[in-house]
């Protein structure tokens, strides 16, 4: 589908805590959701989150000035905006929080949220009910990731990665899974390919150039003509400037139609009708160059292009025209089939060729107490989970990691699942210590950017691009987001 964007669970609260749906994006630092009694919210995935029911949950006062843009009740506010025109305000709360569903049995921490009283529009039709900002907080803000790092009982890096499928991924914090990445030439798991990252104003990485068909894009200085880059999980597409918009299409229909088998190119020149999807292994890659990297990341069609609906034979590209700015989204249309790695301590980003595991069917919403004291493990007489220690031993990954997030694909506007739950709980044993559901959505118009990125005098106006969101619309990929966007199959 044209338009999409993963989310992930929260549990929130205590005793019993409660299920909230976060759109996944790198392109902002905000985590917050509707709370209950809020008039002007859609309707979401979730029961909007009750306050009364939590009996850890404390209202932000207003006197923590340096966090609030106004005061609500003797409350601490805020107010995000995003360049689509979407918006949400409400009030800071603090409360315990922990990744993943009850099954997944990650660590709880103890942190500060928003409290939606007011979204517009992206933000009130979308189906997940709020956002889960991974970018690190501008002016030294504390983001929700930041206080994840805080728990070094659990996660001993600052190190998160995600592994995007067609139909959902992987959200580690506290490390990453080799096991995911395909084998090289020496039969081993591929190593990651290092670039330069920034990280005061997003995620950002130096882009220089790319190829195609071992033919460069010619853009002017390549070292310039691709603006700041970010890479943007809240985007759906991989936006560029115009000029090196128009050369990268026109050079993949050149090459298209020099061999004659990528299937017939429609009049809209960005989509053609292919005989299935092996035919994608008939378009060409592109290279895709950074600084300080010996050898390009390889940009294959079955990342690049995205199908129109789940059965249509209407594969389009996946990259789209930027207009005058000069900068560049390395959208998710980038990140799938990939494990991206974001290593903050370090200052780079990892890029590694994946088998991403996809998820769809969400388990039941959570039941048992968190016991609070014992780090967020089942009240004795709920011990009916796997044991940790059992999932840590046997796990093949780096003993870093800390936290795991399943993703899951919502199309349609209805949390349809289009995976195998065996396989989702197969994929949660190898991993350590937790998982969580993600989805995707669509939208129904298309805007350039993401909503996951602030706009201009807002409280988090951190970042020069940004990723994930959506609405209800179409099946899987989207042109805009807030939190996450994904690639339709």
């Amino acid at each position: 589908a044209e338009k999409a964007y993963y989310f992930l669970d929260l549990l929130v609260g205590s005793p019993v805590p409660q299920r909230v749906s976060v759109i996944a994006d790198t392109g902002s630092s905000l985590a917050a959701f509707p709370c209950s009694g809020c008039m002007r919210c859609g309707h979401h995935l979730d029961a909007l989150f009750d306050v009364s029911k939590s009996a850890t949950a404390q209202w932000v006062p207003c006197t923590a000035e340096e966090m609030c843009s106004g005061c609500e009740r003797g409350r601490c506010a805020y107010s995000q905006s995003y360049t689509e025109g979407s918006s949400i305000s409400g009030a800071w709360l603090r409360d315990y929080i922990s990744l993943g569903d009850e099954l997944q049995h990650n660590p709880p921490v103890f942190t500060r949220i928003g409290c939606h009283s007011r979204e517009t529009k992206l933000f009130f039709t979308q189906k997940a009910n709020g956002i889960f900002g991974m970018a690190p907080g501008r002016g030294g803000k504390v983001s929700i990731l930041r206080e994840l790092f805080r728990d070094k009982e659990h996660v001993s890096t600052e190190v998160f990665a995600m592994c995007l499928a067609e139909q959902g991924g992987l959200l580690t914090v506290g490390g990453y899974n080799e096991s995911l990445h395909l084998l090289g030439n020496t039969g081993a798991h591929a190593q990651p390919q290092w670039i330069p990252m920034e990280t005061n104003r997003g995620y950002s990485v130096p882009l220089r150039s790319m190829t195609v068909a071992g033919v460069p894009v010619e853009v002017g200085v390549l070292s310039s003509g691709f603006g700041s880059t970010v890479v943007d999980s809240g985007t759906t597409y991989t936006f560029l400037p115009h000029s090196v918009y128009e050369r990268l299409a026109a050079a993949v229909k050149m090459s298209c139609k020099s061999s004659g088998k990528c299937g017939k190119l429609l009049s809209s020149g960005k989509c053609f009708v292919l005989s299935g999807p092996e035919q994608l292994q008939s378009f060409p890659d592109i290279e895709v160059g950074f600084a300080h990297l010996q050898s390009p990341i390889v940009w294959k069609a079955p990342s690049y292009m995205y199908r129109k609906t789940m059965s249509s034979p209407t594969w389009c590209f996946g990259f789209d025209d930027n207009g005058n700015a000069r900068e560049t989204v390395l959208g998710t249309t980038w990140m799938i089939n990939r494990n991206v790695i974001f290593d903050l301590a370090g200052r780079r980003l990892g890029v590694a060729d994946a088998r991403c595991p996809s998820f769809s069917q969400r388990p039941s919403p959570p039941k048992q107490r968190l016991d609070v004291a014992s780090g967020g493990r089942p009240r004795a007489e709920d011990e009916r989970w796997p044991s940790t220690q059992k999932l840590w031993d046997a796990l093949p990954l780096s003993r870093t990691l800390a936290a795991v997030a399943l993703f899951a694909l919502a199309v349609l506007g209805l949390a349809r699942v289009r995976r195998n739950l065996a396989v989702a709980q197969e994929s949660a044993r190898e991993i350590t210590i937790a998982a969580a559901s993600v989805g995707a959505q669509a939208s129904p118009t298309r805007q350039r950017r993401s909503r996951a990125r602030p706009g201009a005098g807002s409280e988090e106006n951190l970042v020069s691009s940004s990723p994930v969101a959506g609405s209800s619309g179409g099946s899987s990929n989207r042109a805009t987001g807030r939190g996450g966007g994904a690639q339709g199959a």
